[in-house]
């Protein structure tokens, strides 16, 4: 008999792998997920507000006619219901404390700095009289974004006074103020089981100045030293927040040798990044997730096999296109590629958060340097722009 499991806005990719895990899904979106739909699986539309009280009745009825085995999200949008359905079933995968902990910026540093992990000063602000103050009493360079956002959007860096005056704070509060960590920037993808936590891998990241990433590639080039601290780092953090199973994404910089965290989530990166990890490890984090959460997970392996980088079309001022070269597509060592339906003479206007970007070419290569060099070129040799003056 099939199991009966509940996935929440997946991606169509993901639906198709727990239909190889011959899994009845039950799929609940939300409308701005509506695109995702898969006319193969029972999508249930559900709405945040009416939790509580629609969807839990829709849940324990379901439940009733067939026992629901798990619930899973691996998308932001769709955390919070998974660890309020987990809790409401019974089920031990994830519970709601540790989600809430890593949705909320402040609650997350406040936990950190407690136990003396990645210490930053910080305080929650909800409008500029609150920006000033940590001005006044910590200096700058610092950091201005939600507390609860994601994906690049609305994140304000502070270098002096004027800036104060000069950013838009619109969509910044309610928000964490903290200071701004120096150094190089790279995200931890790691897995746990039964509270043992597994770094599978480590993205290093180019970002803009606007903090959204222009290119990722697997694995990052570190020392044992800096290896060493990252895991003590990520295991402690992950303990602490009481992530017991599933995936991490944990965005971190590392400044003279020193990791410090910036966030994490309970899911996968974004970005291309899990399929840059599969490229390189072989390691599927979202099979891997519904069979550990199905209790048919054996073993956790996974081996370094050459690199693997992404590099988005991604434009810091306006242009227009002025040449799609296709034959650049037959390269043979390109693993994925995405467009957005542009054409010559369209124009192009500067990144300010992910969603802006016009797409990616993704590489696999035998060294971490040859993957990031040959994705760039490729993007650029791919897209060609004639920048405004």
């Amino acid at each position: 008999m099939k199991k009966r499991v509940i996935l929440i806005n997946a991606h169509p990719s993901i639906l198709q792998k727990a239909k190889n895990l011959n899994l009845e899904v039950l799929h609940l979106y939300t409308k701005d997920n509506s695109y995702k739909l898969n006319d193969n699986f029972i999508n249930i539309e559900v709405d945040y507000e009416k939790m509580e009280e629609d969807l839990s009745k829709l849940v324990i009825k379901l439940n009733k006619e067939k026992e629901i085995n798990f619930v899973l999200s691996f998308s932001e949008t769709g955390l919070i219901i998974m660890a309020y359905l987990n809790e409401l079933l019974g089920l031990n995968f994830i519970n709601i404390k540790t989600i809430e902990t890593l949705n909320n910026k402040i609650y997350l540093r406040e936990m950190l700095n407690k136990n003396n992990i990645s210490p930053l000063n910080f305080m929650e602000g909800n409008d500029l009289n609150d920006v000033i103050t940590f001005y006044e009493n910590h200096g700058p360079p610092f950091i201005v974004k939600p507390k609860s956002g994601y994906a690049s959007k609305s994140i304000i860096l502070i270098e002096n006074k004027n800036d104060i005056h000069k950013k838009d704070f619109t969509h910044a509060f309610p928000a964490i103020i903290e200071d701004f960590i120096q150094g190089d920037e790279f995200s931890v993808e790691s897995f746990s089981i039964n509270g043992q936590h597994f770094i599978i891998g480590i993205t290093s990241k180019e970002t803009d100045s606007s903090f959204v990433e222009k290119s990722h590639t697997v694995p990052a080039i570190l020392n044992v030293n800096e290896e060493k601290a990252i895991s003590l780092m990520i295991n402690n953090m992950l303990d602490l927040v009481e992530l017991k199973n599933g995936c991490a994404h944990t965005e971190i910089k590392i400044h003279n040798g020193i990791p410090k965290i910036i966030e994490s989530h309970a899911r996968p990166g974004g970005d291309g990044i899990p399929e840059l990890i599969q490229q390189v490890y072989g390691f599927d984090f979202f099979l891997e997730t519904m069979k550990l959460a199905m209790g048919e997970f054996d073993d956790i392996s996974f081996m370094e096999e050459g690199a693997a980088s992404v590099c988005f079309f991604s434009f810091a001022n306006e242009g227009i296109i002025s040449n799609i070269n296709k034959d650049i597509l037959e390269h043979k060592n390109i693993i994925k590629y995405r467009l957005r339906d542009v054409n010559i003479g369209d124009n192009i206007f500067p990144v300010k958060e992910s969603s802006d970007r016009l797409g990616y070419i993704m590489v696999k290569e035998l060294t971490p340097q040859k993957a990031f060099n040959l994705s760039h070129k490729l993007a650029e040799e791919h897209l060609e722009i004639v920048f405004k003056k």
